[in-house]
């Protein structure tokens, strides 16, 4: 639905961009045909070659996602390389990083285009490795390596985790417990619940939606993702409301540090808490994320 809306409103709002896309992918097209069915037979010669069971399809990138990256990265069509994607589906997770290493075995890696979201998932459960390898016939690729269960969750929304236990798929539970890999859902709630008026609630959704992330990490090695800024009253709110609540003080990495401290990737964060101790409305200055300043102003 997203990217249909995407394509609908490109449509619309740049008619002429879109044209020129859609002209361009033509061109392509016209010119090598069967490219993407050619890069889907080698990647599966050099995966199944190591003896495992993999799906792997693969796509032109849509006109509109096209453009957002050459906006991005101010370039034009013709110095844009990686208009192909390609998903490899594994039976397992571990499987997923023997895919990656085969790649990188066999391909170029492009710099500064991996991520892994299935040791650190994005908020919303999102699970994947993406990489960028200078792939077969020299083309640039990208490929996104995922079990078949994190794809129906990806795909289809949090309902599709329960789906497709019920239809057979994997038992192996996740690297995360249930609660904590839905924690995006329940903080959705508890803003929509303390939120005193619709444009309150809107606000910290598109706080949430539209800064960076960086990912900390709790004195038991559990990862908290929050938005840029984020402070450590941020990060006992996402840990639990009423540690938020009894939230005194801090230690990151190890040292005392004051509460309105901006937190980088990779901290370790401890938070100190007392009984007596209540929000207090100074903390509204300086945190981000919408559950703890719904939970301060109420």
């Amino acid at each position: 639905i997203k990217e249909e809306l995407e394509d609908l409103a490109f449509q619309h709002i740049n008619p002429e961009g879109r044209d020129s896309i859609l002209a361009r992918l033509e061109f392509l097209r016209e010119k090598d045909d069967n490219v993407v069915n050619r890069i889907v037979s080698e990647l599966k010669d050099v995966v199944v070659r190591q003896g495992l069971k993999v799906d792997i399809y693969g796509r032109e990138k849509r006109p509109y996602s096209i453009w957002q990256k050459m906006q991005r990265k101010n370039i034009t069509f013709g110095e844009l390389s990686d208009i192909m994607a390609f998903r490899v589906l594994v039976e397992d997770m571990p499987q997923c990083y023997e895919v990656l290493g085969y790649l990188h075995a066999n391909y170029k890696v492009v710099p500064g285009r991996f991520k892994d979201y299935i040791s650190t998932p994005k908020p919303n459960g999102y699970r994947s490795i993406h990489t960028t390898v200078l792939g077969p016939e020299n083309h640039r690729i990208e490929v996104q390596i995922r079990t078949r269960e994190m794809h129906e969750v990806n795909d289809n929304g949090v309902a599709a985790h329960w789906a497709y236990k019920q239809e057979g798929g994997s038992q192996k539970a996740g690297p995360q417990k249930e609660g904590v890999q839905y924690r995006w859902l329940r903080d959705l709630l508890d803003i929509l619940e303390h939120a005193s008026e619709p444009e309150e609630f809107l606000e910290h959704t598109k706080l949430a939606m539209f800064q960076d992330q960086v990912f900390c990490f709790s004195p038991k090695g559990e990862v908290i993702a929050l938005p840029a800024r984020a402070t450590p009253v941020d990060f006992a709110y996402m840990i639990h409301t009423h540690i938020g609540d009894t939230c005194v003080g801090a230690k990151v990495n190890g040292a005392m540090v004051p509460l309105r401290t901006v937190l980088n990737n990779g901290d370790q964060v401890e938070i100190v808490t007392s009984k007596a101790q209540t929000p207090n409305p100074t903390w509204e200055r300086f945190v981000v994320t919408g559950k703890a300043r719904a939970r301060i102003r109420r």
